[in-house]
């Protein structure tokens, strides 16, 4: 009998290492999987993210040249037009005053809303290219006004904005972002030329300042998922957004034809 127990005994003890083995190995095996997966989602996103980063460079690459360009022809055709124009009456009227003519008083006055126009066109280039009261104002009040000065062009558009915190509060830095954020998505949405509804939240939150930008778009249902060129406006944005600190969260168009973009930047 003792034989037999030590026997069982020792069965017992090569069963229960073989069972401790085996659930060993099926929790590694588990691990190994797991891992596996992580990784592939991870080389999955950082993929993604390759990708989106050469579509952002070559973007931002276009659209500098394009906005070069832009530059140059209204330089070109509006400012320096204009001063050539306002030059040759010029020499015009100096010539008709050294004649000692009538005529080159009134020749002179009218050159005066000539200027007065150049003027004009001069401030809203300057006012596209960098508005100066976001350095002397701040952003918040920068953002009323463009979103202001853009429902006047595009009627269809409807901005609502909501400042849930003070201009102290935001960061220099942050601001710059904050602004270009919003004029990057609000223009892409205003030149869709359909009736829009955009909802613009700027708030801070537990030691961060958020971003909210949400547009019901009403287009009919059939056209409201996202084309290419919506996906790729997101991701241009999204990048542009991570690369300033953000945290990023983007609720794309549904059925409500709804498009949510969420950043907050911790300070």
């Amino acid at each position: 009998p003792l034989l037999r127990d030590t026997e069982l005994r020792g069965l017992q003890v090569f069963f229960g290492s073989m069972g401790i083995m085996g659930l060993l190995y099926l929790a590694l095996l588990y691990i190994v999987r797991y891992a596996e997966r992580l990784i592939q989602r991870h080389e999955t996103a950082l993929r993604e993210r390759s990708r989106a980063l050469e579509v952002l460079s070559s973007q931002l690459i276009t659209e500098q040249e394009r906005e070069k360009k832009r530059l140059a022809h209204e330089l070109h055709e509006g400012v320096a037009q204009t001063l050539s124009s306002i030059k040759f009456r010029v020499e015009h009227a100096v010539n008709l005053v050294k004649r000692q003519e009538e005529t080159g008083e009134r020749e002179l006055e009218s050159l005066v809303p000539m200027v007065q126009d150049l003027i004009k066109e001069v401030r809203a280039l300057a006012l596209e290219m960098r508005p100066p009261s976001l350095d002397e104002l701040g952003a918040l009040a920068t953002l009323q006004w463009y979103c202001h000065e853009l429902t006047a062009v595009y009627p269809l558009l409807e901005m609502r904005q909501q400042f849930l915190l003070e201009e102290q509060a935001i960061p220099m830095p942050i601001k710059v972002v904050l602004y270009r954020a919003v004029q990057q998505r609000v223009q892409y949405l205003a030149r869709k030329n359909v009736p829009l509804t955009v909802e613009i939240t700027i708030r801070k939150a537990n030691r961060a300042i958020g971003l909210e930008v949400t547009d019901d778009c009403t287009m009919p249902r059939e056209e409201s998922t996202l084309a290419q060129a919506d996906k790729l406006e997101l991701v241009t944005l999204r990048e542009f957004l991570v690369l300033s600190g953000a945290e990023v969260k983007i609720r794309e168009a549904g059925d409500s034809g709804k498009t949510s973009i969420n950043a907050e930047w911790p300070i």
